[in-house]
């Protein structure tokens, strides 16, 4: 009996991100672009990726934990405006709604040309 060579699978989509996720954090941190990372996907609610490359200090030569927590400050107003934007574009979400709608508790300052804390008035940075 003959025995032909098996055809070797192809890697699965997964395997595939996997790959290149793990290809540009490495070339990232071994380029010295990045000190490092902390990334997670998920796909369906479920964790498909989940790896931290490079150093928590470099100097000290600690490295960085997926589960590392950053001190994000100011570099969560551009993530939030483009998750708000997204939420106008589909229609879900207004640019003249107030923000309230969807955080009730929210009793922002308000500059004196503003009357209402809408979605709009806080892109602009007239809610404090």
């Amino acid at each position: 009996m003959t025995h032909l060579p098996q055809p070797t699978p192809s890697p699965s989509p997964v395997d595939a991100l996997h790959a290149r996720l793990d290809d540009v954090l490495d070339r990232a941190v071994g380029s010295r672009r990045i000190v490092g990372a902390a990334v997670l996907v998920a796909r369906a609610g479920r964790v498909i990726y989940r790896r931290a490359a490079g150093w928590a200090d470099r100097e000290s030569r600690r490295r960085l934990s997926p589960d590392a927590i950053f001190l994000l400050s100011s570099v969560t107003k551009p993530i939030v405006s483009l998750a708000a934007m997204r939420l106008v574009e589909s229609g879900r979400m207004p640019l003249e709604a107030p923000i309230t709608r969807w955080l009730p508790r929210f009793r922002p300052r308000l500059r004196p040309r503003c009357r209402q804390a809408t979605v709009d008035a806080n892109h602009a940075h007239i809610v404090r």
